[in-house]
């Protein structure tokens, strides 16, 4: 049986890493649990660690250096400017992206640009790097039903892109 973990960045700055991408001795600060204990076990295993953002926070309550990490790829923005994000946080999202990813059992990179307008609407979804078309479709329909906080230009809410990535790995229980 194939085990799955997934190497996740937004807007390009690498956030989310998987359960391999850490050293026996530290320890993830933000992560995601499989929805089922593994049999023979009551724990839970992490599907989706976080070193720097926390999944289920929304932009506004995350602290200074975590919304500089997520401005970072954005080349020109400004002490007033902030890009895009899921108005709850990421959890459901990365959730929703898990599950797929262990029924379709893809792997590789994977890469979209969501366009959201002013008001937080996803207008269009993009994939730049596809593993699977059926992947593809389910993700864009699970970012096109999400709600988003818009960007904002000079402190005044604008559309922009919501960039996306994730690397997927299959690997042996």
């Amino acid at each position: 049986m194939q085990s799955f973990l997934s190497t996740i960045s937004i807007a390009g700055a690498l956030l989310l890493t998987s359960v391999q991408g850490f050293a026996q001795d530290s320890a993830p600060k933000y992560s995601l649990k499989d929805a089922e204990a593994k049999t023979g076990s009551k724990f839970k295993r992490d599907v989706v660690i976080s070193p720097d953002i926390p999944l289920n926070l929304p932009y506004e309550k995350m602290s200074e250096a975590q919304k500089e990490i997520l401005k970072s790829p954005y080349e020109s923005m400004g002490p007033d400017d902030e890009p895009p994000f899921p108005l709850n946080g990421l959890a459901a999202i990365l959730t929703e992206m898990s599950e797929a990813q262990k029924i379709l059992e893809v792997q590789g990179k994977f890469r979209l640009h969501a366009l959201i307008d002013a008001s937080g609407k996803v207008e269009s979804v993009a994939v730049m790097d596809s593993v699977d078309k059926r992947f593809d479709v389910y993700v864009a329909g699970v970012l096109m039903r999400a709600k988003f906080k818009p960007a904002r230009c000079k402190g005044v809410p604008c559309a922009q892109e919501y960039l996306f990535s994730w690397n997927l790995e299959l690997v042996p229980r």
